[in-house]
């Protein structure tokens, strides 16, 4: 929102008392500062001292300024309040109010305004003495409240409880249905209460005259505070009357409105409750709130936002009576749903249980069959994914039987989701497509957005991008056309991963920042872990490791919180390729250990991915033996190059044989993973790592083929540009290509300077340096440096000593056959 404000004209925000301020505000100021950093931004803070100990800004490239406020000392607050009352005021009450005031200004000007009691006319008398002033800034509020008409404070009263803002005409409509006894009062009167609650600075009005604002919050808390529980009902009960008589008509009633119409009806209702009986509301309250209540949670669920549906599904719990019901049951099951979405999984299996048991006491099969959907669900995000298949099963059986197919629709989707993660594509593609088509018969347009997103993922995992991008663009269509802003985030999220693979990597991380705030916003913790890993990739692999770091951190320690091992073992494995490149290497190995472990006995991607990284990571240091040990921790027969993660697989393993000098086995699984996927060109790790082999043999022609398609490539990283230009130096250092093999080093240095990957920049170093030792040449700078900076990071690059020095021998041989030839 800001930033769409931002493309058109600066912005600043004002966050008042930020010392109050819980931690997803905090949060969310973080995040602003980091992301907005290049935009004409401004945040305003107010905080009582110790500021630091309840917020500081984050380090970062914006400004910072903080201004202490001190208290006025004496001749200032006098200053002020000479000015406040003209000069006209008694000595003794002069001396009374500044040992009062502490130097606080708006103490001195709430002090002003109550001795004045807004006539103008100051009561020296009745304040002679300093023990007649109040000693709070609540007792002092109190005491102007109780200076005020009996009109202005019954609607001061009514607005204190409407809300911080509001119309005046809402002020006189509620006057009109007062039920708190006072009897009806009429818009003239009405309006002379508020031009007097203006007057005495307890209100402030729009330029039009219609809108009032509270001046201080302080004042509508005193306000409020001051009304018994009784006179609150009837007030919140008064609101919800003319919310609902005048703003529930017509076939769409906003959201603004149920959610007042929830807050003031269930405010009533409980107060109800708990005084047995207040006079002037209706018996049937509870009914009422809780039709608003449930309306709220059911569009706050709808909308993905399940810290929202989970509070207002557990207020419409408690004014449920006991007995089981079908209603009760579904209250109990929409609050496990949200449980579960926020993975507060002991919670929510609590209430399925419930719901399980009621349903079969009052033979509810339809409540049955949702809380199994539901209980399947908890066993997917728990990690048992045969489990939540067979309840799955379960479910579309009952909804079958019962003859409800949107609930079938639904078991199967989220069955097939739960076969996609344990690795069985084929059952996921088949249960996916039936949900599709069964959403598409009954006219259910999100059960089908959602089944497409799930299909969508399918692609991806799959190696189909463009697929996937039409499915996702299917989806988003649908969400859009019935408002799911939740599902209009998973689906662009899915995106944002697509973009990824397709090393559209500006646009990807646009979006993951975007959605990143909008799943905090939403209390989507898996969400948001999501785009924390997303963020952290896209910042591996445009050079920017060491920020990638914090991310990926973020991103583990948020999917261990919530036990979900399969993403718990790709943040470490990212985390530990961050910390590899940075130069921290040994831990980085031992954080990719980790996800080898975590992943020891799961299966699918999470069995596979630890080794895999380890074997990426140990040949990026030139260590093949490590390499071959970590890719024999999983196969590596028929492998599929287009599947997310496999072509890695072949790439890593190639490579390694080919740092040992096992050209010919390097070449037969790096040709299977240039071999083109389904749709798309190899990956630019596939090809550099092909370049790197071709360059051993002397082909310099291929080499530089396969550069130019690398270069050219969306999906090439900087470090695959690197390692394809070092491998192209050393064969024009081995032909005696003085130029070209410098004009090749040179641009590697350059990308690899530009990152922060401290091995990339050792081994363009160490590159120069093997090459130049091959030809006979001294370059003593180049193997100096070279050996200080591998000695720093700890680790020998035997493996690309080894590529460097065939690569340059190849080409030396080659170039002397060749002279021979033509002699």
């Amino acid at each position: 929102f800001i930033e769409g404000h931002l493309q058109r004209h600066p912005v600043m925000m004002g966050i008042a008392d930020l010392h109050w301020a819980g931690a997803p505000v905090r949060e969310l100021l973080a995040d602003l500062l980091e992301r907005l950093v290049d935009t004409p931004f401004m945040l305003v803070t107010t905080a009582r001292p110790p500021f630091r100990e309840s917020w500081a800004p984050p380090d970062g490239r914006h400004n910072t300024l903080m201004v202490n406020v001190d208290p006025l000392d004496r001749e200032s607050s006098g200053v002020l309040l000479d000015a406040l009352f003209d000069g006209r005021l008694d000595p003794e009450l002069r001396r009374a109010l500044l040992d009062r005031s502490g130097g606080n200004p708006f103490f001195l000007e709430e002090l002003a305004a109550l001795v004045s009691a807004g006539t103008g006319q100051f009561d020296v008398s009745t304040f002679a003495g300093a023990n007649r002033l109040p000693d709070t800034l609540r007792g002092l509020v109190a005491a102007r409240l109780d200076g005020l008409t009996r009109a202005e404070r019954r609607a001061l009263e009514d607005a204190a409880v409407y809300g911080r803002e509001g119309t005046v005409e809402a002020l006189v409509l509620m006057a009109a249905a007062d039920r708190a006894g006072h009897g009806k009062r009429g818009k003239d009167e009405v309006t002379r209460a508020v031009a007097g609650l203006v007057e005495k600075e307890l209100f402030v009005l729009d330029e039009t005259g219609r809108n009032y604002t509270f001046r201080s919050d302080l004042v509508r808390e005193v306000a409020y505070n001051t009304l018994t529980k009784a006179a609150r009902a009837l007030r919140h009960y008064g609101i919800g009357e003319y919310l609902e008589t005048n703003y529930t008509w017509g076939t769409e009633v906003s959201d603004g409105i149920v959610d007042g119409l929830a807050h003031h009806y269930g405010a009533s209702a409980e107060m109800f409750t708990e005084l047995n009986d207040v006079p002037g509301i209706p018996d049937t309250i509870a009914e009422r709130a809780l039709h608003w209540i449930i309306e709220a949670a059911r569009r706050a669920e709808a909308g993905a936002v399940p810290v929202v549906a989970e509070r207002l599904f557990d207020r419409a719990e408690s004014l449920m009576p006991p007995e089981p019901t079908p209603e009760r049951i579904s209250i109990l099951l929409g609050r496990a749903k949200a449980r579960a979405e926020m993975r507060w999984l002991d919670a929510a299996r609590a209430d399925v249980v419930e719901a399980l048991y009621m349903s079969e006491q009052i033979d509810d099969r339809s409540g049955h069959a949702k809380a199994l959907l539901i209980r399947g669900t908890i066993e997917d995000k728990d990690g048992d994914l045969d489990l939540a298949i067979d309840t799955f099963v379960e479910a579309e059986a009952e909804f079958a039987a019962a003859g409800e197919p949107p609930g079938r629709a639904e078991a199967l989707r989220l069955r097939g989701m739960a076969e996609l993660f344990s690795g069985n594509t084929d059952g996921a593609r088949t249960a996916i497509s039936m949900a599709l088509d069964v959403f598409g018969d009954i006219g259910d347009s999100r059960g089908q957005a959602w089944a497409l997103q799930n299909l969508a993922w399918l692609a991806y995992l799959e190696g189909r991008p463009s697929e996937a991008d039409h499915h996702i663009s299917e989806s988003l269509a649908k969400f859009g056309d019935i408002g799911d802003s939740g599902g209009l985030g998973w689906a662009l999220g899915l995106r944002g991963w697509v973009r990824f693979h397709q090393g559209r990597w500006e646009e990807a991380e646009q979006i993951a920042e975007g959605m990143l705030l909008e799943s905090r916003g939403r209390g989507d913790r898996w969400a948001e872990g999501m785009m924390l890993l997303l963020t952290a990739s896209i910042r591996l692999w445009s050079g920017r490791a060491d920020e990638a770091i914090e991310r990926a951190e973020a991103a583990l320690g948020t999917f261990r919180a919530l036990a979900d091992i399969d993403r718990e073992v790709q943040s470490a494995a990212i985390l530990g390729r961050a910390l590899v490149a940075t130069g921290v290497v040994g831990e980085g190995f031992r954080t990719i250990d980790l996800s080898i472990e975590l992943g020891r006995g799961q299966i699918g991607s999470a069995a596979t991915l630890g080794p895999t990284a380890a074997a990426a990571a140990a040949v990026s240091v030139g260590d093949p033996e490590r390499a071959l040990r970590a890719a024999a921790l999983v196969t590596v027969d028929d492998l599929d190059p287009s599947v997310v993660g496999e072509g890695d697989r072949l790439v890593a393993l190639g490579l390694a044989l080919a740092q040992l000098g096992q050209l010919d086995d390097a070449l037969v699984h790096l040709r299977h993973a240039v071999t083109p996927g389904l749709e798309e060109r190899p990956s630019g790790y596939a090809l550099s790592a092909l370049a790197c082999a071709r360059a051993m043999a002397g082909d310099l022609d291929e080499v530089d083929s396969l550069i130019a398609e690398i270069m050219a490539a969306d999906r090439a990283t900087y470090l695959d540009r690197i390692t394809a230009l070092l491998s192209a130096g050393a064969v024009r250092a081995g032909r005696c290509d003085a130029a070209g093999a410098a004009e090749a080093f040179d641009t590697a240095e350059q990308l690899a300077d530009a990152t922060a990957d401290r091995v990339a920049q050792a081994l363009v170093r160490l590159a120069r340096a093997e090459t130049a030792a091959v030809r006979g040449d001294d370059d003593a700078g180049s193997a100096a440096e070279a050996s200080s900076r591998l000695a720093e990071l700890g680790i020998d690059a035997a493996g690309w000593r080894h590529v460097y020095r065939c690569a340059a021998a190849a080409a030396s041989d080659d170039s002397a056959a060749s002279s021979d030839g033509s002699r």
